[in-house]
């Protein structure tokens, strides 16, 4: 019928087929329907200028969609976009209602159910983040006239403080390194890359000095993350694998949970850095594979990198604010800054 393009979102929707105008005139998002009849017959009125495509009728759900299939979500980090699919189902209960009509109090109902589930703190943020993220798309239209998130009531974060690694605690996974997932956690704590970081940098992206790669963020992608000599090693041999990921399993890409349970849990248990009950479901662990980006951040600090020098290393989005005075750092510059902290190191253990 018509000649556009219908994505299936899935089952389990009231309405799962998603209809777009053909890439000629716009690939523009129509809406979302019970049927891919439907949605062929919604293609073909759009074409014939039959049917409105005035975003001032959509509902919540025809937001969510628009925005989980647009271009700048598909460029968000694998766990940020498992975050916001597992933060819409919260919201599914207002999914139906206008975009127009929903205020403050119906996304305060999406936070409430998660609370009344006995849902974190932190998936009651990704909600938050969530509603924001629907509420910007809705205002550039004039749709709605203000962030309504910004006004929902948040718990108190209870979160455990998240520690870094003590000095001893570093000395002893160098005493275990013959142990492939200590050197990976050691190359984490060496770098401050994120888990997904790591386990997505191409072997082509790996130098002699540096690596170049990054996610989430614009200001983390791409970016030059120095190798220092105490991991320089530990990189050699895994890219000597030749394999396309520079950590890999079996010849594939690891998975984060594997990372997290079988090498990180795993080996912070062996090694009596944590204890058993910590790393349980539901336990409450004084490290996480994230503490080992903070390790490395803190330790920067205490060598005296420069604080714009650690952000673009690291990846910060606050380094976005700075990106013009560092426009023409190179590769060079960075490894010798981050240099101070294998400096340091070495002068601490004469």
């Amino acid at each position: 019928m018509g000649s556009g393009t219908i994505r299936n979102l899935g089952a389990g929707r009231h309405k799962p087929y998603a209809a777009y105008l053909p890439r000629s005139l716009g690939e523009k998002y129509i809406g979302s329907f019970a049927t891919a009849a439907e949605a062929d017959i919604a293609i073909a009125l759009a074409r014939t200028n039959r049917l409105t495509t005035s975003r001032a009728d959509w509902t919540v759900e025809d937001f969510y969609n628009f925005y989980v299939n647009s271009e700048s979500f598909s460029d968000k980090a694998q766990g940020t976009r498992g975050s916001v699919k597992s933060s819409w189902r919260y919201c599914e209960q207002i999914k139906d209602i206008k975009m127009c009509q929903v205020k403050t109090q119906e996304w305060q109902n999406c936070v409430d159910l998660a609370l009344m589930q006995g849902k974190s703190s932190s998936t009651c943020r990704n909600i938050k983040d969530l509603a924001s993220a629907l509420c910007k798309e809705a205002m550039r239209d004039d749709v709605i006239t203000k962030n309504y998130s910004t006004l929902i009531n948040m718990p108190k974060d209870t979160t455990r403080k998240k520690d870094i690694l003590k000095e001893t605690e570093i000395e002893l996974l160098k005493a275990h390194d013959n142990d492939w997932r200590v050197r990976l956690i050691l190359i984490l704590a060496y770098t401050g890359m994120r888990i997904g970081e790591l386990l997505t940098m191409l072997n082509d992206n790996v130098y002699d000095k540096y690596m170049v790669g990054g996610e989430k963020t614009e200001a983390g992608k791409n970016r030059i993350i120095p190798i220092l000599p105490e991991i320089s090693q530990y990189i050699i041999r895994l890219k000597s694998e030749g394999e396309k990921y520079l950590v890999n399993k079996n010849g594939r890409r690891m998975t984060e949970n594997y990372f997290r349970k079988y090498v990180f849990y795993a080996c912070m248990v062996e090694l009596e850095i944590m204890t058993a009950e910590e790393t349980q479901i539901g336990g409450k662990p004084r490290l996480t594979p994230h503490c080992m980006r903070r390790t490395f951040a803190t330790k920067a600090r205490q060598a005296g990198i420069e604080k714009d020098v650690l952000k673009r290393v690291v990846g910060h989005t606050e380094y976005e604010t700075t990106d013009k005075h560092y426009i023409d750092m190179q590769a060079e510059y960075l490894c010798a800054e981050l240099m101070k902290m294998s400096n340091q190191v070495t002068t601490a253990l004469q």
